[in-house]
């Protein structure tokens, strides 16, 4: 069969009139909106979950450094047994650290000891203080007054955007270590 005769052929099948009269009277069908609210909700609710969670990823970028060395989760050495019994003299021994957050942090030293912030406008310390809010990077001192404490009660916590960091003070053969609670 010639190519133009299957074209002819192919024209000339028609539905029949009834069943064209069935499809033009069938309604569209309606979108589902109740669909489409549950589908944006849950989008919307993901969206605020995955921010929070990039957001606390990020969240408290907080650096101790001594003598230049980050403290983690291993001690890192903030004062050997020479400077202690020199510092002894005093009613305390100072422990100077550095300390980069990138939000508002609270330091917090539990019992006697204190906390003393270095105001680089006045060239000299702020009055000693058991907690201080610091920004950005920031020499301390940490006035510590009893070493016998054990290291749950010889720490500083470090308290950013309801998250709570603790760096505990402990002795080893040469001295006093600083480290990161995990």
């Amino acid at each position: 069969m010639p190519q133009k005769d299957k074209i002819e052929l192919y024209r000339s099948i028609k539905a029949p009139e009834q069943l064209r009269e069935r499809v033009l009277s069938l309604e569209a069908p309606k979108h589902n909106r109740r669909t489409f609210r549950t589908f944006a909700a849950a989008a919307a609710a993901f969206a605020v979950i995955a921010a929070s969670a990039l957001g606390f990823m990020g969240y408290t970028d907080v650096d101790v450094l001594s003598g230049g060395s980050e403290i983690g989760g291993e001690p890192a050495s903030v004062l050997t047994y020479n400077e202690s019994a020199r510092m002894r003299a005093c009613t305390h021994t100072p422990i100077d650290l550095e300390v980069e957050v990138n939000a508002e942090t609270v330091i917090t030293a539990p019992g006697a000891d204190k906390i003393m912030v270095y105001d680089p406008e006045n060239g000299g310390f702020l009055p000693e203080q058991s907690s201080v809010t610091v920004n950005g990077r920031v020499r301390i001192v940490w006035k510590v007054y009893d070493f016998s404490l054990s290291g749950e009660e010889n720490c500083l916590l470090f308290e950013t955007l309801g998250r709570t960091q603790k760096y505990i003070l402990e002795t080893n053969e040469d001295g006093y270590t600083l480290r990161l609670e995990k």
